[in-house]
């Protein structure tokens, strides 16, 4: 393990130029990765909330009731669950 790391140090002080810049690129590239999948999320959850707010979120929808969801009370409550 010595031998490894007493090379490895020799090699990162002569080539310090490319080191640096590999240092660089990997920081970038895990910013960018960063910055991708923030987006995406923000993009998910984004999506979600459109959703929700054009259909409601129902836990499940009474469909051709007519009358009988007026009498009960549930008639344009968003989110209503019960019946």
């Amino acid at each position: 393990m010595r031998i490894l790391r007493k090379l490895t140090l020799q090699y990162l002080k002569m080539n310090r130029t490319r080191t640096i810049v590999t240092i660089i690129g990997i920081i970038l590239s895990i910013g960018l990765i960063m910055t991708i999948a923030g987006l995406a999320t923000s993009a998910w959850e984004s999506s979600i909330r459109s959703a929700v707010r054009m259909s409601g979120d129902y836990d499940f929808l009474l469909a051709g009731c007519g009358k009988a969801v007026h009498s009960v009370g549930l008639h344009g409550r968003k989110g209503a669950g019960g019946v």
